[in-house]
């Protein structure tokens, strides 16, 4: 007999398919007849439920249903659960009755568990609805029940058709079978996914191993002949080390001879120390390594120093005894020396010098731009992406903004389309040429003819959103300048010799820092330094080019030299300058200092000396310098070009016809709504594909005007470029508002399925 015990009970409730807990059971067996037998009913416990961790009879698992209808998927027959396991081992998935499958023949000769006839629990289902006539069944019931079993059934029907959405719920298994289909599932998907992930890893290595061989081969086919004129010259180096240094000692043995003389004329002859031959004696340390050499060498400016260094060094040059050498050669000195040239010259048999082949010098050239391109490059050649891989954003859009007296004209680079804003709440723009720009989807426009006030022009709403004063405290100059530094402050300088900060966050001024400079040709950000160019009618122009560390407020001079004097410039916010000289126009490297001269302004009858100059970078193969009203067409009238950086050419941007063209002004904006419904899955659309949304969801798209005083309802923004996502729910129907489109419009479209 099989007794099952519990430590504890735990009423919780089992989120959708779990795993089978029975932690907290021990199995032990038992005598006792009774401890198989339900006490309160008398009858055999033939049911478990899972989330209370349960054995039951028909009777308590009816009543237990009753109290905790959320268990209604989470318990298992008996009969049910054998009929499962002898399937799994004997693969029959047709057999689904006890005559066919006789487990109970194999289990009572186990012992373990008698199982009676098959009996059903409450739950059977015709039509969609509960059977009434469950009370005909073996067990009976109190008729006060009925009631309250019905609504059992019905709940557990309602449970059952819920589950039956889920793909992976089948009512026709027990529970503990879905759990065992869930693990393997699991499992199995797991796993097919190691491998899918540990062959994509190889693919990985596979692919930078071909590279790096690719590289590897490179890299040796260039050293190749370097390392064989390296091995030339060594081998030459040595023998000539080598020889050289023998007369280094030839050097030596005059000189201590000489010393010999001076100081030992009167001296007694010593004994001889040895008869060894002097043919024994080494001329030289041949044990000195190369490195050593070649480190001597290079550190001896003149063969003097070299032959200095070698004598006073005994590893090189060891000390020579010449008492021995003057009583073979009884004292002659001179054939003491002629004998060893003597020897030198038959050791190496240097008569005369043979014209020997001479080893290239080699020069290295390193392109740091081709070296970036082939960087980019190799990361192009490969890339990994995952199957659920989130939306990825929409491209973004360009635009470009230019103010004229009273109107402002909004030019999409994206389709090639001008609009002309004239709404602009009477805001004057004169002299606000250099004072305006882009911070995000707004563009702040300092000064104009009321030079104490500024205002700001949203891209979302296509309009300007404020118009406020500019602080009294505050003094700016009137011929001002406005650089934006990438993070939370907008710089305004020139006119007067102090740099005035807008805080975008707070939107207030404060007095920064005072400068050198009041007439100021163009200032930019580089690496997180104002750079500061002075203006063309400076005298010196040359000289009046500094840089501030705006952190630290100190000012430093810049070490590019320029060599001309400059009219416009602009930055690519990389390393390259783009400026102009008289009709001239260059690139300059800030990094490497080189100046090249690009396609000039021959044509070009400038209004003034300078001109407004902004560098646009569209993608990787397209990118421009446009120049601001650089061309006077009619009186007050201008023209806009741009220089292709990529084809070396000046073309015609825009022919503005509006009068007083003051600033060009590039803005990105990524203008998107994104959509997520059970119809057409989740997509992104651009603001002006509408219409192509409402037909791929089968309704109608509807305009309505941007009333503010309508309640719309909750917004929703994933951050600040996209579009606000507005909508509600009335009765049944959920309304999707599409906001903030350029013609100020709201488009409606009413989604009977949409779901976040």
């Amino acid at each position: 007999m099989l007794l099952i015990q519990t430590s504890q009970t735990n009423e919780s409730q089992i989120k959708g398919l779990g795993v089978l807990a029975v932690n907290n059971y021990s199995l032990t067996t038992s005598n006792k007849d009774m401890e198989n037998i339900c006490k309160v009913h008398n009858d055999s416990f033939e049911f478990i439920c899972y989330p209370c961790h349960r054995l039951m009879c028909k009777r308590c698992l009816r009543t237990h249903l009753k109290q905790f209808n959320d268990h209604i998927d989470y318990w298992d027959n008996i009969q049910d659960i054998r009929e499962s396991f002898y399937k799994i081992l004997y693969n029959n998935s047709n057999t689904s009755s006890k005559e066919d499958i006789n487990v109970d023949d194999n289990y009572d000769q186990s012992g373990v568990y008698e199982i009676g006839e098959e009996e059903e629990v409450l739950l059977e289902y015709n039509d969609g609805e509960a059977d009434n006539d469950h009370d005909q069944t073996e067990f009976i019931e109190e008729e006060e029940e009925e009631v309250g079993d019905q609504q059992v059934v019905e709940e557990a029907e309602e449970e059952n058709q819920d589950n039956e959405e889920c793909a992976d719920y089948d009512i026709n298994l027990c529970f503990i079978e879905r759990t065992i289909n869930y693990l393997w599932n699991s499992i199995k998907k797991s796993t097919f996914l190691f491998k899918s992930m540990d062959t994509s890893e190889k693919l990985i290595t596979e692919h930078f191993k071909i590279l790096h061989d690719f590289l590897i081969n490179e890299e040796h086919k260039l050293k190749s002949p370097i390392t064989k004129d390296k091995n030339i010259t060594l081998d030459d180096i040595d023998q000539k080390t080598t020889e050289l240094n023998q007369i280094v000692r030839i050097i030596k043995l005059n000189n201590s001879i000489y010393n010999n003389q001076k100081s030992g004329d009167g001296e007694e002859e010593k004994e001889e120390s040895s008869d060894g031959d002097d043919d024994d004696q080494k001329y030289c340390n041949d044990d000195t390594t190369l490195p050593t050499a070649l480190e001597i060498i290079d550190q001896s400016e003149t063969f003097q120093q070299y032959a200095q260094y070698c004598v006073n060094n005994e590893y090189i040059c060891p000390d020579i005894d010449i008492e021995h050498q003057n009583k073979q050669f009884h004292n002659n000195s001179d054939f003491i020396i002629l004998d060893t040239i003597a020897k030198y010259n038959n050791e190496f048999n240097t008569a005369t010098y043979a014209v020997q082949q001479t080893v290239d010098e080699y020069f290295i050239t390193v392109e740091p731009t081709e070296l970036e391109t082939l960087q980019q490059a190799l990361k192009n050649t490969i890339s990994i992406s995952t199957s659920q891989q989130p939306i990825a954003n929409p491209s973004p859009i360009y635009y470009y903004l230019s103010t004229h007296k009273e109107s402002i004209s909004l030019y999409n680079h994206s389709v090639g389309t001008l609009e002309s804003i004239k709404d602009t709440k009477n805001y004057r723009f004169e002299g606000t040429s250099r004072s305006t720009v882009a911070v995000g989807n707004h563009i702040y426009i300092f000064g104009g003819v009321d030079g104490q006030k500024y205002c700001r022009f949203s891209l979302d709403s296509i309009s300007i959103d404020l118009i406020e004063d500019i602080d009294p405290a505050v003094i700016c100059g009137k011929d001002r300048l406005a650089v934006y530094d990438g993070g939370y402050y907008i710089y305004i300088l020139g006119g007067v010799k102090r740099i005035i900060r807008f805080n975008l966050k707070k939107l207030k001024f404060e007095n920064f820092m005072d400068t050198h400079t009041v007439d100021i040709c163009q200032a930019f950000f580089v690496k997180e330094k104002l750079i500061i160019f002075g203006s063309p009618n400076d005298r010196q122009n040359r000289l009046n080019r500094y840089g501030i560390d705006v952190t630290t407020g100190s000012h430093f001079r810049l070490d590019w030299d320029l060599g001309v004097n400059i009219t416009s410039v602009c930055y690519d916010g990389y390393k390259s300058l783009y400026f102009v000289s008289g009709h001239r126009f260059y690139r300059y490297n800030t990094e490497t200092n080189q100046k090249q001269q690009l396609k000039e302004f021959a044509s070009f009858r400038l209004t003034k000396d300078g001109f407004g100059m902004i560098y646009s970078k569209i993608s990787d193969k397209e990118s421009y310098v446009y120049a601001v009203r650089c061309l006077e067409i009619r009186s007050n009238i201008f023209r806009h070009y741009r220089y292709s950086i990529e084809n070396d050419c000046w073309e015609i941007f825009i022919d503005t016809t509006n009068h007083g063209a003051s600033a060009l002004v590039r803005i990105t904006s990524v203008k998107a709504v994104y959509i997520r419904t059970k119809n057409v899955g989740t997509k992104v659309f651009q603001c002006d594909e509408a219409e192509k949304i409402a037909k791929q969801i089968n309704h109608q798209i509807q305009l309505a005007p941007n009333n503010n005083n309508q309640k719309i309802g909750w917004c929703w923004s994933e951050h600040s470029e996209l579009l606000q996502l507005i909508f509600r729910k009335r009765l049944n129907i959920k309304i999707l508002i599409f906001m903030g489109c350029v013609n100020k419009h709201l488009f409606l479209v009413v989604v009977f399925t949409f779901a976040l």
